[in-house]
Formats: structure tokens, sequence, C-alpha cells
């Protein structure tokens, strides 16, 4: 399932720091349960681990029966948000709180799927970070560290991952182009195009487990 830590960069974003030595070792020995589970910030609690097992619902709120239970943030509600698993898939849910809760910087209206690496943003001081092994989200590392290795790339290589990124650069939301179409633009074969990204891949560290592999390279195709 991999080593027994975090990918880099995801400590820092619950801690707005890299984590202390006594920090990393109650990671780890979290993840020696191999069961999703949140590390929980808040002005009581330094990053505590709580496990997720199970499929039933885990009340979050400062009241004394919320099953994580949250102190010293006063802009938590009694019950602030619900967590439960549908279908083998965790997400949480705001339970008619006050100030309402963020996932990942977005506001959560309903209940939203939490991915591994998820931070759940709730009161003033308080934020929650999704951790899953078992999540695909696990294989993917930070996009700035991968940008890091693109002069790794060939001439050739450099050359598609750019040319995927076109659409890109007129609309950030556009998809990459195609094999046949990068093939079109650069007047070489559909099968030479295939191994320039496949090597790519390799090279860059973008393993097949990695979330939207190809639109991830497509976005590092935007810095070259």
């Amino acid at each position: 399932m991999g080593p027994a830590h975090l990918p880099p960069g995801q400590p820092d974003r619950l801690y707005g720091r890299p984590p202390t030595a006594r920090e990393q070792a109650s990671i780890a020995h979290a993840l020696s349960w191999n069961v999703p589970f949140l590390l929980c910030r808040s002005p009581r609690a330094g990053g505590q681990p709580f496990a997720l097992a199970g499929g039933g619902a885990l009340v979050v709120g400062v009241e004394a029966q919320a099953d994580l239970r949250v102190e010293g943030d006063v802009h938590v509600s009694r019950v602030h948000a619900t967590l439960s698993s549908r279908r083998g898939r965790w997400g949480v849910r705001d339970s008619g709180s006050t100030n309402g809760l963020r996932v990942d910087g977005t506001p959560a209206h309903g209940w939203v799927q939490l991915r591994h690496g998820a931070t759940v943003e709730l009161g003033s001081a308080t934020r929650l970070l999704f951790v899953d092994r078992a999540d695909a989200a696990w294989h993917t590392p930070p996009l700035d560290a991968v940008r890091s290795r693109l002069d790794a790339l060939t001439g050739g290589q450099r050359r598609v991952v750019r040319t995927l990124a076109e659409p890109m650069r007129v609309d950030h939301d556009a998809g990459a182009l195609s094999d046949r179409e990068v093939a079109a633009r650069l007047d070489i074969a559909v099968s030479t195009v295939r191994t320039h990204v496949s090597n790519a891949y390799e090279r860059l560290g973008l393993p097949p487990e990695v979330v939207d592999r190809r639109l991830r390279l497509a976005r590092l195709g935007l810095s070259l």
C-alpha cells in the first residue's frame, strides 16, 4: 500500500507547516490501522488521528456526545457536521451549523465525497485532513513536485506534452488533446505519440494509479 507516511506536502495543509517528529509518529501509527482516518487540528487538538471504521454516521461538534468532539473553537456548532460512508466512500455533510463548512476551500452543500488529502474546515480554527491509503488519490503527487522533474523529459517528449496542453492555453478547463490530434499537429505517427506519453509518465513519476493522469500531464505542459 505504500510507505507509512503521508505523501509530501499533505501534512503541511493541516498544520500550516511541516509536522514535528511527534506529529509524524502519530501519523505513522494511524497509518498502521489500514482504515481511513481523520487528522483533527483545533485550538485544543494538535492533529490527533480519528479512525473511520464501519458504515455508521459520525458526528463532529462541540457537544459532549459528539463522536469527534471539538474543543476551544467558539465558531463550531454543537452538532456541526456528519461524516458517513456510501458504497465504501466517505463523505461529509453540514448538519445545520451556524457557520457552515468548507471542503478544500469550497463551501459544502449537501453530502460531499472526500478524496484522500481533502481538507475540511469548520469554525474559525478547526481543520480535518482525510487520509485513505486505498484511495487512488494517495498515489497522486502534488503538481508542483512533478513540475520540478520536467527537465528530465527529452525534446520529443516535451513537444508532445506541450502539444497536449494546447486547448488549455485558451480555456484552462478544456481537456487534453487525443493521441491522434497530437500526431496530426506534429506530423508524427500516433504510435510515436503514445510512446512519448508513456515515457513521460515514467520520467515524471506518474504511475497508472494517479487520478486524471493524462489531464495532469497536459497541465504540466502549460509550463513548457
